[in-house]
């Protein structure tokens, strides 16, 4: 089958995404594309260049990462226009994200054709002022993910030391761009200097494209913008790979322990050994970011945890993984059984091997999986882990970068709960402390990440970015809430959300609008707590009664019942919001014994 062929189904179409691509292939298979069922996120483009050409390139790209888009563009140059004009093309529909990719080139021509005439970083800082306005004026009246460009130095030869101030302007002004945009609720940096760098400044341009149409790249830096900003986007609207389960011998470090000894291994400053090291400096920065790590290997465990203690060139170790399974098993069921320790889907797995026979026979068996081969060529390594687009994200949180630490703890609580004789004996033995508070700074970011990703312990599934997040949380007649769990084994950190907000026309009757809660700590009464904090908070501030509502959704009929159980009263329905009554009396909704309570 060639490029060239038409795809009839999902399967065929899936088989030609595989294939080295031509232009004329990418207009065919975005009609293609265009065609399909299903839900589609829409995106407008804003920019200082002719844009129109990119389109098809990235609906590709990104129907490649899982992602379908409806995209649409407004004329080059005009941001404040389209972001002021009501009845411009970006307000025309519903945006999930919008794009701003202005070139200082195009913004300030005089400032590249003439670096030495201007005070460079002035007129840098005037830019990125510029659009970062811009990007607050589209938060203020959209919920739309925003992403923002940053500015590529120009590809002279840097001999002049008025274009080597201009480069050094360029990253002074990114660095500002990056801290500025992250102080706009779910804004993000698009990276166009190290797009254009990792493909090749002096290449990038297409001087007749450029001149005759406004096209600042040539057809295989289209497909490279495409692809970066694809994967950008889907790390906004797919869900994020939560594990990679990497092979040990040939993968983290060469050769094969049980033939050639811990002495023997491939690993170190030299080569081939820097370039198995290069694999596990980047695995344990995954690590960092909040990627799990496992282990799968064919090997005895005892021999590979000797390997992890005594090599000296180890830089990942041991307990850096959440799992293992170090054993003669087909990897497939080590893989399962990964998962299942872990609480997570294989589709939220990664699989890094060298053999191509057991990746196949992994995508084989467990097709969910994202299966990278590394091959036999060390050198590609850490460059093909480095292109994982599941593992890509947008943000971070501290929580993020303690979550393997996490589900280490959680390993130990099981082994708790299997001793334990009763549930109750179980959550004393925890000795669970709980820290409840009112939304500040601080606790921001997590609050958002939570209303944002929570889906199954989540009442309404109503979805708040961090700039209405602030709003409620100075808004004297709302509160927003949090709690913070730890216990013998560790700080689970924050993980439930709680919003509950005064009735405009009865004050003294509050509704719960978010409730919110991590589904690693359910079914230890810490629930319960966390509402009986929540109501407290409302009669603080006058309540009376407190109206729980629940929004039905596809993932969280486990909590359809919480209110009813917990004595609360139903209501008439409001559309699909199920609502439910409760009398703010003395002793109605009491903390539990087993949770030790603090206050920030």
């Amino acid at each position: 089958m060639t490029a060239s062929q038409t795809a009839p189904d999902a399967t065929a179409l899936a088989d030609l995404l595989r294939l080295p691509l031509k232009p004329a292939d990418y207009l065919r298979l975005a009609r293609q594309i265009d065609a399909r069922p299903g839900a589609r996120r829409h995106v407008h483009i804003l920019a200082s260049f002719s844009v129109e050409f990119m389109v098809p390139y990235l609906k590709v790209e990104a129907f490649r990462l899982g992602l379908l888009l409806s995209v649409s563009v407004g004329p080059y140059g005009q941001f404040e226009q389209q972001v002021g004009d009501t009845g411009s093309a970006l307000w025309k529909q519903d945006n999930d994200a919008v794009v701003l990719l202005p070139r200082p080139e195009d913004v300030d021509q005089s400032l590249f054709r003439e670096p030495g005439a201007h005070d460079a970083s002035e007129r840098m800082r005037a830019f990125r002022s510029r659009f970062v306005s811009v990007a607050r004026d589209v938060r203020r009246r959209a919920r739309a993910t925003i992403l923002v460009a940053d500015a590529a130095p120009p590809s002279a030869p840097l001999g002049s030391p008025a274009v080597a101030a201009l480069c050094h302007a360029i990253k002074e002004s990114n660095l500002a761009l990056a801290s500025e945009v992250a102080g706009i609720g779910d804004a993000h940096v698009f990276d166009w200097q190290g797009t254009v760098a990792s493909f090749g400044a002096a290449r990038f341009a297409d001087a007749r494209l450029w001149y005759l149409a406004k096209i600042p790249c040539g057809p295989e830096g289209t497909v490279f913008v495409a692809r970066r900003l694809a994967r950008r986007l889907a790390a906004a609207f797919v869900p994020r790979a939560k594990c990679v389960v990497v092979d040990l011998d040939d993968t983290l470090w060469g050769g094969v322990l049980g033939d050639d000894g811990i002495e023997g291994l491939q690993l170190g400053d030299d080569y081939p050994g820097i370039a198995f090291k290069e694999v596990q400096y980047r695995l344990k920065e995954l690590g960092r970011a909040g990627v799990l790590l496992a282990i799968a290997s064919k090997n005895y465990e005892e021999t590979a945890r000797e390997a992890f203690a005594r090599h000296p060139e180890m830089v990942l170790k041991w307990d850096d993984f959440a799992a293992h399974a170090v054993n003669w098993n087909p990897k497939a069921d080590n893989i399962r059984e990964i998962a299942r320790k872990l609480n997570i889907g294989c589709d939220s797995l990664v699989f890094i091997d060298n053999d191509e026979l057991e990746c196949s026979l992994v995508r084989q068996q467990i097709p969910e999986v994202h299966v990278v081969c590394l091959g036999r060529d060390p050198l590609r390594f850490e460059a093909l882990i480095g292109d994982i687009a599941p593992l890509d994200r947008l943000t971070g949180t501290a929580e993020d970068a303690a979550r393997a630490r996490m589900y280490q703890q959680d390993a130990a609580r099981s082994t708790l709960q299997a001793a334990a004789g009763t549930r109750s004996e179980f959550l004393t033995g925890l000795r669970m402390q709980a820290t409840v508070g009112a939304c500040d700074d601080s606790t921001l970011t997590r609050i958002a990440q939570l209303i944002g990703k929570t889906n199954q312990f989540n009442l309404t599934t109503r979805r708040r970015l961090p700039d209405e997040v602030r709003a409620l949380a100075e808004n004297p007649s709302a509160r927003v809430l949090y709690l913070r769990l730890a216990d013998i084994y560790g700080d689970l950190g924050l993980v439930c959300v709680g919003i509950v907000m005064a009735g405009p026309t009865l004050p003294a009757v509050w509704t719960i609008d978010s409730f919110l809660m991590s589904c690693r700590v359910m079914n230890r009464g810490v629930e319960d707590a966390f509402l009986a904090f929540v109501a407290q908070s409302a009669a603080a501030g006058g309540a009376k009664r407190l109206v729980g509502e629940f929004i039905p959704s596809a993932k969280n009929q486990i909590v359809r019942d919480f209110y009813t159980q917990r004595g609360f009263a139903g209501l008439p329905d409001r559309g699909d919001t199920k609502r439910f009554d409760l009398a703010l009396e003395p002793g109605v909704l009491t903390w539990p014994a087993q949770i030790l309570r603090q206050t920030d």
